[in-house]
């Protein structure tokens, strides 16, 4: 029986030494029916040309602008079902992986068809023996990160252990689920997109959890790094867009109760592990969450949620 068509999406934005080295792992893997689609999230340096022209058997889609996560992998996955692939592996440019990784993850979900996201675990880049997050488990204000910079536990028997959620950092999708209940939600332009999506997956009937023997090393954040208290702000902002459309009314005001207490010890806590610009971030991103009207969500021509 012929392996499946799995499309591989990675998303750049000027970082050409991190896209072209994750292109180059790619380039290794031993599953024989694998394409690879590269968006150039609207890079504007000259440098995305030379990408296609190093791997000339990858196809590229250019955007105008900078469209964030969510917008900017949704046109790739609807290229992607238009071929007719049978999955999506979402990969960021800053995750380097084994030529068997795209292999075993697929052989795990085709013996396990009700799993229709699934994800491998991750390490981080610089510390491979530290966990880099493995997913979330959903609380009814917050959301608990498993694996997340902690000595990981013995690998359980479990060939896939269930989450509320996994990380699009290195997400196999079946398509099965975009059929079901649409593509990202482009209200996040990063963060928490991935989370919606699983828990939307969810109640669909699909199966979410990670892969505990099959391992990628993140680096975390290459792009949003290089720019100070980006990452605080899209993070608290689209924390409270989040919960803000998961509570309504009375739940809502509990919610935001509930949330000063986090905001203030998140501010004191970055104030004295990071830059007062982070907790500058992290506060305006948090404010105008909980203070703007919710956004629309924009439709995607996909089957609604």
């Amino acid at each position: 029986m012929p392996a499946p068509l799995v499309t591989i999406i990675v998303l750049h934005w000027r970082n050409y030494a991190a896209t072209r080295r994750c292109l180059t792992h790619l380039h290794t893997l031993d599953y024989p029916n694998a394409h690879i689609l590269v968006a150039d999230n609207g890079s504007h340096d000259g440098l995305f040309w030379r990408l296609a022209q190093e791997f000339p058997a990858i196809e590229t889609l250019e955007y105008a602008t900078n469209r964030g996560f969510a917008a900017g992998v949704n046109p790739a996955i609807r290229r992607a079902r238009e071929q007719g692939s049978a999955a999506v592996w979402l990969v960021n440019n800053d995750v380097s992986l084994s030529p068997d990784t795209l292999s075993r993850l697929v052989a795990r979900q085709q013996q396990h068809p009700r799993v229709g996201v699934l994800a491998p675990q991750q390490c981080f880049t610089q510390r491979p023996t530290v966990p880099a997050g493995y997913g979330v488990r959903m609380r009814r204000y917050d959301i608990d990160l498993v694996g997340w910079e902690r000595p990981a536990p013995p690998p359980p028997s479990l060939p896939v252990v269930p989450l509320d959620a996994v990380f699009a950092s290195a997400m196999l999708i079946d398509c099965r689920v975009f059929a079901a209940i649409g593509l990202f939600d482009e209200r996040y332009f990063f963060y928490y997109e991935d989370i919606d999506f699983c828990l939307r997956a969810g109640r669909a009937g699909f199966q979410v959890g990670y892969a505990p023997d099959i391992e990628v090393q993140h680096e975390y954040a290459a792009s949003v790094s290089r720019v100070t208290g980006l990452r605080e702000y899209h993070l608290a902002r689209n924390r409270q867009v989040f919960f803000r459309t998961r509570h309504r009314n009375l739940h809502r005001l509990w919610y935001t109760l509930h949330e000063l207490p986090h905001l203030l010890r998140y501010l004191l806590s970055t104030l004295r592990t990071r830059t007062p610009a982070d907790a500058l971030g992290y506060l305006s991103g948090a404010l105008l969450g909980l203070l703007l009207p919710l956004p629309a969500v924009v439709s995607s021509g996909e089957p609604p949620r």
